[in-house]
């Protein structure tokens, strides 16, 4: 959850869809190299997104 505080409150624009995120509660965090192919739960493979967006992605780049 700190990640996502540290990430929303420095800039809250959506990676995926470059919108702003309007409400906290509607941000997540994305792993940029996917956890399945590797991908480390650590603030340098974070990024934020919205969560309709994150979900519309799933697994594909």
């Amino acid at each position: 959850m700190q990640i996502k505080r540290n990430l929303y409150s420095t800039n809250n624009i959506c990676r995926i869809c470059e919108t702003e995120i309007k409400f906290f509660d509607d941000a997540e965090v994305d792993h940029i190299e996917f956890y399945w192919r590797g991908g480390k739960t650590i603030p340098a493979n974070a990024r934020l997104v919205h969560r309709y967006c994150n979900r519309q992605r799933g697994g594909r780049e």
